[in-house]
C-alpha cells in the first residue's frame, strides 16, 4: 500500500506537486512543499486537514523556547518549516471544506493507476519521475483561469538554502566545551575552516536533520557542519582541560623568582604618635 502526497492551487485547480511514498509521512510532505516552491513559489497560505503532521496535538501548549520566541501555538516539524517560510497554515475541519482537493483525489484514484500501468511504472522512484510530465498533462486538460490576476505565490529562497529549511529541527544547548549532546552522541560544531566553533555555555543550537539523513547545525542565521566526538577523544579532551586548569609552577631559575612579593598581612603598619 502506497501513500500519495499532493497539493493543488485552489484558484486554478492546477496540481502543484505530487509525491508517492511507502506511507503517509513528514518527508513526503516536505517533497511536496519543495517541489511546489521550485515550480510555483512560496504559497501565502496552505489549507490542510487536522493531521498531526500539520498541527500539533498539544494544541496551545508551548515549550519554554517557543514562548521565548514569541510563538502563540505549538508547532510541528512541518509547522516550523511553514513558519520559517512565512506561510499561513489554515486548518480544514471537514472534507467538504477542502472540496477542490477532495475532488482531485477522486480523479486521481480513477486515472492514475491506469496511466501508471500504461507507462510501465514499477517502483516508487519511477512514479515520482513520472509525475513531472503527468502534472503538466493534467493541468493542461483540467486547470482553469484564476478569477484574480495577482498570484498568491511569492519568490522562494535560493535552492541551496532550501535543504536547510525542509528538515527536522531539534534544539540543544552547548556545554562548557561548546559541544552538544544529541541522540546519545556528542558533537562539536565546525567552521568552514574545519576549526571548532566556540560558544558560551548554554547557547541554543538547532540540530538539523536534512532530507538525505545528514545533519547540520544552525545558530542564529548561520549554518555549520558538525563532527561527532568519539568517546576516547572526549576523554582525552577532558584530560587536556584538567591539565590546563592546574596552577602553573615556575621553574627554580625562572626570572619571577628574583622578585619577592610580601602579602599585605605580613607588612608592618607604620607607628603612630602617642
Amino acid at each position: 500500500m502506497r501513500s500519495l502526497h499532493g497539493a493543488i492551487d485552489d484558484a486554478t485547480g492546477e496540481i502543484v506537486a505530487l509525491w508517492l511514498a511507502e506511507t503517509e509521512q513528514l518527508k513526503g510532505y516536505f517533497h511536496v512543499l519543495g517541489n511546489m516552491i521550485q515550480a510555483s513559489g512560496v504559497p501565502r497560505a496552505l489549507y490542510m486537514d487536522g493531521h498531526t503532521i500539520f498541527f500539533s496535538p498539544l494544541g496551545e501548549k508551548l515549550t519554554e523556547e517557543e514562548e521565548l520566541e514569541g510563538k502563540t501555538v505549538a508547532l510541528t516539524q512541518f509547522g516550523k518549516v511553514l513558519d520559517i517560510l512565512g506561510v499561513q497554515p489554515i486548518r480544514a475541519t471537514s472534507p467538504q471544506a477542502k472540496g477542490r482537493v477532495e475532488r482531485l483525489w477522486g480523479t486521481l484514484q480513477k486515472r492514475l493507476p491506469v496511466d501508471m500501468r500504461v507507462a510501465g511504472i514499477q517502483s516508487v522512484e519511477e512514479a515520482n519521475r513520472f509525475f513531472r510530465e503527468y502534472i503538466k498533462r493534467h493541468n493542461g486538460r483540467f486547470a482553469v483561469e484564476a478569477s484574480e490576476a495577482e498570484s498568491a505565490f511569492l519568490p522562494g529562497p535560493p535552492a541551496e538554502l532550501m535543504r536547510f529549511i525542509l528538515c527536522v529541527r531539534e534544539n540543544r544547548k552547548t556545554s562548557g566545551d561548546s559541544s552538544i549532546s544529541w541522540k546519545g552522541k556528542t558533537y562539536v560544531i565546525e567552521e568552514k575552516s574545519g576549526e571548532q566553533k566556540l560558544f558560551s555555555r548554554g547557547s541554543v543550537i538547532s540540530v538539523l536533520t536534512l532530507m538525505d539523513g545528514s545533519i547540520a547545525a544552525q545558530h542564529g542565521l548561520e549554518i555549520f557542519s558538525v563532527r561527532e566526538i568519539a568517546k576516547n577523544e572526549k576523554k582525552e579532551k577532558r584530560e587536556e582541560e584538567k591539565e590546563l586548569k592546574k596552577a602553573y609552577k615556575p621553574a627554580p631559575d625562572h626570572p619571577w623568582r628574583k622578585f619577592k612579593i610580601r602579602s599585605s598581612a605580613s607588612r608592618k603598619s607604620p607607628k603612630t604618635a602617642a
